[in-house]
């Protein structure tokens, strides 16, 4: 035989869980794939829901195979991976036990433990047997909780689904198959063998339990798979019709297994007795509209029609069996005999042989006084109220009773007026009344209780059906008008009976009920006395009533108590005296209301008043019947002190509404308690007759309390109006009752005793809610009211408020420790769970004030900053507060305290994560204090540290999702703001990250630590259906994980697990592909919903990327770059550019009646936030100002429809800050897109993935297309036009690095960028930095752009003209770019446009602006410098143009640019600052290139000699001469001199005689020294050879430039040099012509200026006379150094020279001077003739130029 010798890691055990949630997500979709996959797991397990809680039978093979496992191993099958694996012996032996506890196979068991030790990271302190049995009945409850929810959604005779035609026809078949395959028997045989204490019991005698909450864990598990088991039998009956085998099944359960809890039916019962009512129910036939269709349908329906012996059978069954609990009978004989007798009414088949007489039931049941037994056991149950459907059928019970046994309800009413009649006699005889006749006459007393306890806890208003206009627009069938007609008659004939005092307190609970849901209704009808003049249920007998009881209880020993404590208004003693005068013979002193009729008047009123306003104040102003007054005047008497409590309620139910709050104040103020100067309780006589002694002394001597809570819950209702309407004797009053609340109420309920327990907790409840109420109201706008200042001085005080607040919460958590995780059979229990819900109410009151005052504390310090008589060292902040010394313990607990509270009720939870998230806002170093508390309060095993985290992980995995979020918050506020919090904080330990930072604890199979982080992650795992009811938690979730990955000091370690642990960032990509790709992605609401979450992983993402390049990790950059753009034809990361994102529209306001939309608009922004929302408290508060302001020039009317307008106005403010929101979060996901992208480029990671060039190039210029056609969208909002450009700067930065080729793309995005700068508003109006980046990117591919396509780039007249408004006028960043890119350009698509406009001369003039601001900054380097460069470059591209000198030297006269420079003081100043200032030195050499520029290319000789003039007249040039010898040898010197040399030489005959002679001075420190003639220095000597060659040439001077002497010497003290320096010169030209560019040059000039001293030497010695003797002597000097000077050696170098140049020019010239030089004929060759030589065409050019 073969032995199946492996398990199946879940398969068993772990897929319920999932089939429970595969169901409701199917269920909430309806698709059509839903549908396949829900089909297929429910044919998959449809074998495991007929055999639901039957285990698979143990095999004794399977036993051999586990227990040989220790030593064979065993195959283990997990994730699809087979795993060969030894089992510990131990772990052996704990399965065989477990298979033994649950009679389970052993395999089966061995799958479960190992389950367990994979799980055992989730449960500290627990072994791997305990969380197998956990499981164990998790597993169980979970297939039982998946049928349920398919009965529960399927469609039936009692409800019917709006589920999709393939979901429903889907679940109705399968649970029809279900049925027919005794799923309800099954159910039964559940509830009837599985019994929890025996359970319980066995798995304690094994120790299969775990430690502390765990044991309720698996109680509660156990409770609840009993109670699905009911209700899954209570849907069948409801949805279907049973067979007699499931009736007599179902009966048998509620005969032998009924349990009570406490005075009513347990949930199970409770289930499976409504499920009989349901089964039993025949109600549907009165919908039918014919005979016929009765017939077919009772025929079809009901099991006793088709066996006619069933019915006979059951009911007789039913008076044969006894039951458990007795009481239940005649409940069911009572359904029976109503399902019979609406039989009886129709004519069908199969009727006749059911011989019962349905009225001997029903009289049967009334002995057994079924209405008592259904009142007690199902009309008090809160089991009851839980489902819809079970109320329901009561109140279709309820309808049958009154509808069809009419005569039977007349019959009970009679009887119950003749023993009122009786009673009434033999109380007037003091004749004890005998018991059978009070029973058999209090029945319809009795069923008149019962209604009325059944209908005001009805939550679902069905009292509604008892009035004939409720619902008038509902469309209702015959039948249910027809019992609406029934119903409301009888409530007719109930008000207009004369019933005997007997009565009278049922029928006004009754009526009491009824006002639950329609209190104007039954205003309406107690108000009606037009039948009859006096009713005794109206609202005129009510007055009278208490009016007797008030004259009967005050009695003559009340006179003068009365008289002494109150005097009443003289209205009201005329009205009561002539009450009494007139119906005085109705009245006897002797006789006394009942006091259960009093008290039920009182609590009538108080449910009409406290449900409908409009009844309040018409009851309240009524001066005919003055209720208020009568009642204050009961409350002065000795009367019950229910009564006084019911009274204190009723007026707190009157006080609801402002105005008839006053009138409460003005009527008990006498009977408040009232404090005099020195702080005691006065008037010792109103002290009896008030509310003081009452609290102080009668009720603390019974231990009994309901005046003090009716007390309380009055002054809360009073304190909730402002304090400005009261007069400043109620102010007086109320500030009283409030020393009163705190100092003899709150803190005396620690050492107060009370009988019922509840009752000191409610009573502190009550307290701390006042409180509360009053901190919440405060917005210290209006300054400090004297009790808002009591309630925050004592609170944020070291006082014994604040003491008894935080001993409060430490004795609830102490209660709450030993009463919550108490396992208990009871579902509710009056004992401690009751107890419970009362501490944890108060408990949550008591946190919501700590948080409340937390978050105001700051502007409460800020109020009485200056305040006198105040010192703010008296107050202390929370922080401080919650870290001293616990007076109790002697530690510092008090935030350990809060702790504590995690573990209990959802709400409490929630309300303790608030406050401790208020105090870490109000001082981050909360987060500390925490963490200091927990580690040294380790003596609590709840604060272990395993345990510990656990608690916090339960809290994200309760079902609770408010919880959730709030458990997310916290942990996001005590992580701090991220990267900026360096310090190991409390919310790392809950993460899982160690002290020091630097390592993360992960789950494994070894029972390592399941922390909040993995809890977190598990939120991102499943289907795209899934996460939809998460998605709030999932936004928190990832903003938690941004905040690790984006800290320096957590981000490794975290990133490291998101990759090799979960490969978190992979598979939310393809999570998100999936959502794109499929109908999801249509759904805008949803995609929006999901952007926040999206925003924060794209962010993760990119960090990820960032570190992964820096760490050379290339594998994940390169799947991370497949994913997103190789792996589709169209990148992916492109796709997920969803195009609504980058539209929006805000929505619009609506024209109002009463407010002006001008006014309300500006109201509005007036109201707005820092980040432009609208503050809505504020907004609120102006509106109702400006309605307050108007005073009583509004009606009532006019002020309710105020109201409702504001609300539309609150309404629209809401949507518009939605909207805000939104495009806040659209921007942000922009953002983080870009940021993804742009780091995707920067860290190159499309290189690294290796990505060639070209496919590089190809997705660079689709990013960049696709982004700039979004912008070109008009509808994309402007917000996200910076992000946008940002990243096609930086894609454009990329393909310049790349060198990309392909022109198509790149010109494509040069033309798209022109054309949004062209065509876009925006990007000139407000979005500054989008257009600067446009700039750089159109810079960057410009430099990819051919040269010849730069022609076709033109700029349009717009365009241009932008650009020049950003050169002139806009920032410093787009000025320089918009320069640049003008530089770029060929300027000749631009030139003419910009000189015609007169731009020119502005961006001259703009020059001085600049100037001044660098001037003013010190010349530093600024931007207005660097602007100043810009356009310095741009004005010498401008000159420096050859197409355009035309134009300018026709503007040049009109651009003023002498004016403009002489303006520059920077030219004057850089002498000054000489080789000290850059920034003066570049301003001052761009001024000279210009001034070069400007005067080389013009012709216009006015320019020139202004330009000549300018420099002659300023001293700059001749002190740079004068320092050139400082200059030359300092940085940049040379290029400076260089560039003074060419203005000079351009305008040398422009300039005066001095600067001409300085100038040429400059010749010998050019010339001279081993480094002479270098590469600028030969530029300079032949500049300055040039410009002597012009004075010559141009006979500007008379006087020859050089001495006539030939014997040079090295010196530059001489500032005229000899011929001697021009032969030094050529000599070292020759020697160095192959390292001199400038060297042939140099040597003409030399040579020319040789034989033109020559010609002027010689010459004069022939022809002038006048001559000095010293000068003759010079000249014959020169002519006999001439002779040995210019040798042939001489002539040789220079022949060697031009004769390598072919320069025919220098052969001239020296055939010159050797003529002079030999033949001394110096009279015959003149200037003239070497210019006409026609052996030289050079020398025509070179005189020319």
């Amino acid at each position: 035989m073969v032995v199946d010798n492996q398990i199946d890691l879940g398969h068993c055990w772990l897929p319920y869980r999932q089939l429970n949630n595969l169901i409701k997500n199917s269920i909430r979709d309806g698709s059509l794939q839903a549908c396949s996959k829900l089909e297929s797991a429910l044919i998959k397990h449809k074998a495991d829901f007929i055999s639901a809680m039957k285990n698979a039978p143990k095999n004794s093979l399977h036993r051999e195979v586990v227990r040989n496992a220790c030593n064979d191993g065993i195959t283990i099958i997990e994730n699809q991976n087979k795993l060969k694996k030894v089992i510990p012996q131990d772990m052996v032996n704990e399965a065989l036990l477990l298979s033994d506890l649950f009679n389970l196979n052993e395999l089966n068991a061995l799958e479960l433990l190992i389950t367990g030790q994979n799980q055992l990271s989730r449960f500290p302190d627990m072994s791997r047997g305990t969380v197998a049995v956990l499981y164990y009945y998790d597993s169980k409850k979970n297939l039982l909780s998946a049928l349920q929810t398919l009965i529960q959604v399927s469609s039936g005779r009692s409800w019917t689904s709006k589920l999709s035609k393939e979901i429903s026809r889907c679940i109705n078949r399968f649970v029809n198959e279900l049925k027919e395959e005794s799923i309800v028997i099954r159910c039964c045989n559940i509830l009837n063998e599985f019994d929890i204490k025996r359970e319980y019991d066995m798995l304690e005698t094994n120790r299969g339990l775990g430690p502390y909450r765990y044991r309720k864990q698996v109680f509660d598990t156990m409770k609840d798979i009993r109670k699905i088991t009911a209700n899954i039998i209570f849907n069948y009956s409801a949805q279907t019709y049973l067979s007699t085998k499931e009736m007599f099944s179902i009966f048998e359960l509620v005969q032998n297994k009924s349990c009570l809890e406490s005075t009513y039916l347990d949930t199970v019962t409770t289930e499976l007795l409504l499920s009989m009512l349901y089964a039993l129910d025949v109600s549907f036939i009165q919908e039918l509209e014919d005979d016929e269709q009765r017939q077919s349908a009772t025929i079809d329906a009901c099991w006793w029609i088709k066996n006619g012996n069933a019915f006979a059978e059951f009911v007789s069954k039913l008076d044969e069996s006894e039951f458990v609990i007795k009481s239940i009978k005649p409940i069911i004989r009572l359904a029976v005999s109503l399902n019979l007798k609406t039989l009886s009414m129709y004519s069908l088949p199969g009727l006749d042989l059911v011989e019962i007489d349905e009225e001997k039931l029903i009289d049967r049941a009334i002995e057994e006084n079924v209405f008592e037994n259904i009142n007690q056991l199902l009309a008090q149950n809160k089991h009851l109220y839980s489902e819809e459907f079970f109320v329901h059928k009561i109140h279709s019970i309820i309808c049958d009773m009154i509808m069809n046994m009419s005569h039977k309800i007349k019959e009970l009413r009679d009887k119950a007026d003749e023993s009122g009649i009786i009673l009434n006699a033999l109380s007037a005889e003091s004749i004890k009344p005998f018991t059978n006749l009070s029973q058999a006459s209090l029945q319809f007393d009795k069923f008149l209780r019962f209604l009325a306890t059944f209908y005001h806890a009805d939550p679902y208003g069905l009292s509604n059906d008892f009035w004939l206009n409720v619902d008038q627009q509902q469309i209702h069938s015959k039948s249910v008008l027809s019992r609406q007609q029934v119903l409301h008659k009888f409530v007719r004939s109930l008000h207009e009976s004369f019933f005997p005092q007997l009565l009278h307190a049922a029928v006004i609970k009754f009526f009491r009920s009824l006002a639950r849901h329609s209190p104007f209704n039954v205003f309406n009808l107690i108000k009606n006395t037009s039948f009859h003049t006096s009713i005794q249920f109206s609202i005129s007998s009510f007055s009278e009533t208490l009016n007797d009881y008030l004259n009967t209880v005050r009695g003559s020993d009340n006179t003068e108590r009365i008289s002494a404590s109150f005097s009443l208004s003289v209205g009201f003693n005329n009205h009561i005296h002539q009450h009494v005068q007139n119906q005085g013979n109705r009245r006897k002193l002797a006789t006394t209301a009942d006091v259960e009729s009093i008290c039920a008047i009182v609590n009538l009123l108080e449910e009409i008043v406290q449900n409908d306003r409009t009844c309040c104040v018409a009851i309240a102003e009524n001066q005919q019947y003055l209720f208020i007054p009568i009642m204050v005047s009961i409350l002065r008497c000795a009367v019950s002190r229910e009564l006084k409590a019911q009274i204190l309620k009723c007026f707190a139910a009157f006080s609801t509404v402002s105005s008839v709050s006053n009138i409460i104040w003005r009527e008990i103020e006498t009977i408040l308690p009232r404090y005099n100067q020195s702080g005691m309780l006065s008037h010792p006589k109103l002290w009896q007759n008030g509310i003081a002694i009452e609290i102080e002394e009668i009720e603390v001597k019974n231990e009994e309390y309901p005046i003090t809570i009716a007390f309380l819950e009055l002054m809360n209702t009073l304190f909730s109006h402002l304090e400005s309407r009261m007069t400043i004797h109620q102010m007086s009053s109320s500030e009283s009752c409030f020393k009163f609340i705190i100092d003899s109420i709150l803190l005396k309920t620690s050492y107060r005793i009370f009988k019922n327990e509840n009752e000191k907790w409610i009573v502190m409840k009550l307290a701390y809610q006042l409180l509360l109420n009053i901190v919440q109201r405060c917005d210290f706008i209006e300054g400090l009211t004297p009790r808002m200042l009591a309630v925050f001085s004592q609170i944020l005080q070291e006082n014994l408020l604040f003491r008894h607040i935080i001993s409060s919460l430490e004795e609830s958590v102490t209660y709450l420790e030993v009463n919550y995780n108490q396992p208990t059979l009871k579902d509710y229990d009056h004992g401690p769970q009751q107890t419970c819900r009362f501490v944890e109410q108060c408990t949550v009151t008591i946190l919501s004030l700590l948080r409340e005052v937390c978050q105001r504390q700051d502007l409460f310090f800020e109020s009485i900053r200056g305040a006198a008589g105040l010192c703010l060292s008296t107050f202390v902040k929370f922080d401080s507060l919650f870290n001293n010394i616990n007076p109790r313990t002697n530690r510092q607990d008090r935030l350990v305290i809060l702790f504590r509270m995690l573990p209990f009720s959802s709400e409490i939870a929630i309300h303790t994560l608030r406050l401790l998230r208020s105090l870490c806002d109000a001082n981050f170093e909360m987060t500390y204090l925490c963490l200091m508390q927990c580690c040294s309060n380790v003596q609590n095993p709840l604060l272990k540290s395993e345990q510990f985290n656990q608690m916090f992980v339960e809290c994200l995995e309760r079902d609770s999702q408010e919880l959730r979020k709030e458990t997310l918050l916290f942990i996001d506020t005590y992580l701090g703001q991220g990267s900026a919090t360096s310090k190991y904080t409390f919310a790392h330990k809950l993460i899982g990250i160690e002290s020091k930072l630097f390592s993360l604890k992960n789950v494994s199979l070894f029972c390592q630590s399941y922390t909040c982080l993995h809890s977190i992650l598990s939120l991102f795992d499943g289907s795209i259906i899934e996460w939809q009811d998460l998605l709030e938690e999932r936004k928190l979730g990832m903003h938690i994980i941004y905040k690790l990955c984006s800290s320096v000091h957590t981000n490794e370690i975290v990133l490291r697990v998101l990759r090799s642990s979960y490969e978190f960032n992979l598979q939310y990509l393809k999570f998100w592909n999936r959502l794109t790709v499929t109908q999801f992605a249509m759904d805008q609401k949803l995609v929006e919903s999901l952007l926040f979450e999206i925003t924060y992983f794209l962010k993760i993402l990119a960090i990820d990327i960032r570190i992964t390049s820096e760490q050379k990790l290339q594998s994940y950059c390169s799947s991370y770059v497949s994913f997103l753009f190789k792996e589709t034809k169209k990148p992916r990361i492109l796709g997920f550019l969803y195009p609504f994102v980058f539209e929006h529209d805000h929505p619009t306001m609506q024209s109002f009646d009463y407010f002006d939309s001008k006014e309300l608009q500006k109201t509005i922004l007036e109201s707005l936030n820092v980040d432009k929302t609208i503050d809505l408290p504020l907004l609120h508060q102006k509106l109702f100002n400006e309605i307050r302001a108007l005073g009583t020039q509004i009606g009532l009317s006019s002020s309710s429809l105020l109201r409702e307008e504001i609300k539309k106005i609150m309404l629209y403010c809401t949507s518009v800050n939605q909207s805000i929101e939104m495009v806040k979060q659209k921007s942000e996901f922009i953002e983080s897109w870009c940021e993804l992208v742009q780091v995707i480029i920067l860290c190159s990671c499309l290189a690294g993935s290796g990505m060639e060039q070209e496919m590089q190039s190809r997705y660079l210029a689709e990013i960049n297309l696709e982004l700039i056609n979004r912008i070109m969208d008009p509808s994309t909002n402007d917000h996200f036009y910076r992000s946008i450009s940002s990243t096609i700067l930086i894609a454009s930065w990329a393909l310049n690095e790349i060198d990309s080729k392909s022109v198509t793309n790149i010109s494509s995005c040069i033309r798209s960028i022109m054309h949004v700068l062209e065509n876009s508003s925006l990007i000139w109006s407000k979005q500054k930095r989008a257009r600067i980046n446009f700039y750089a990117s159109l810079l960057y591919l410009f430099r990819l752009l051919p040269p010849l396509l730069f022609k076709e780039l033109r700029f349009s007249s717009n365009l241009l003209d932008k650009f020049t408004r950003d050169i002139l006028a806009g920032h410093e960043v787009a000025k320089m770019l918009a320069i640049s890119i003008l530089n770029r350009c060929d300027c000749t698509n631009w030139l003419n446009e910009l000189i015609l406009n007169g731009s020119l001369k502005q961006l001259l003039l703009s020059l001085l602006s600049d100037e001044r601001e660098i001037r003013a900054n010190k010349y530093e380097f600024i931007k207005a410098f660097y602007v100043f460069e810009s356009k310095m470059m741009l004005l010498l591209i401008i000159f420096s143009s050859t197409n355009v000198d035309y134009l300018l030297n026709g503007l040049l006269n009109n651009l003023d640019l002498v004016q403009t420079l002489e303006s520059l003081q920077c030219f004057d100043m850089y002498p000054y600052l000489i080789c000290e200032n850059p920034v003066c030195f570049k301003m001052f050499v761009y001024i000279l290139r210009l001034m070069i520029t400007i005067t080389t290319i013009s012709n216009n000789r006015q320019i020139i000699s202004e330009f000549g003039s300018f420099i002659s007249a300023h001293s700059i040039l001749h002190d740079l001469i004068r320092l050139a010898p400082t200059i030359k040898e300092s940085v940049n010197g040379s290029e400076l001199l260089l560039l003074v040399s060419r203005l000079i030489g351009r305008l040398v005959l422009n300039v005066n005689r001095t600067l001409q002679t300085n100038f040429i001075g400059l010749l010998p420190l050019f010339c001279s020294g081993e480094q002479s003639l270098a590469s600028t220095d030969g530029q300079i000597v032949f500049i300055i050879l040039n410009a002597c060659v012009q004075l010559v040439s141009s006979n500007a001077t008379d006087q020859p430039l050089f001495e006539p002497s030939l014997s040079y010497t090295d010196s530059r003290l001489y500032c005229k040099h000899n011929l001697g320096l021009l032969v030094s010169i050529i000599h070292r030209c020759t020697t160095r012509s192959n390292d001199l560019a400038e060297s042939i040059a140099i040597i003409e000039s030399a040579l020319y200026l040789l034989w033109t001293h020559f010609n002027m030497y010689f010459s004069m010695s022939t022809t002038t006379a006048d001559l000095s003797l010293e000068l003759m002597q010079d000249i014959d000097l020169l002519r006999s150094q001439a002779e040995s000077t210019f040798n042939e050696v001489f002539f040789a170098k220079i022949q060697s020279v031009s004769g390598a140049n072919n320069n025919v020019f220098i052969d001239a010239l020296s055939r010159r001077i050797k003529r002079i030089v030999y033949l001394k004929h110096t009279h015959s060759f003149s200037l003239t003739s070497i210019a006409n030589d026609s052996t030289c065409p050079k020398s025509q050019i070179f005189l020319r130029n």
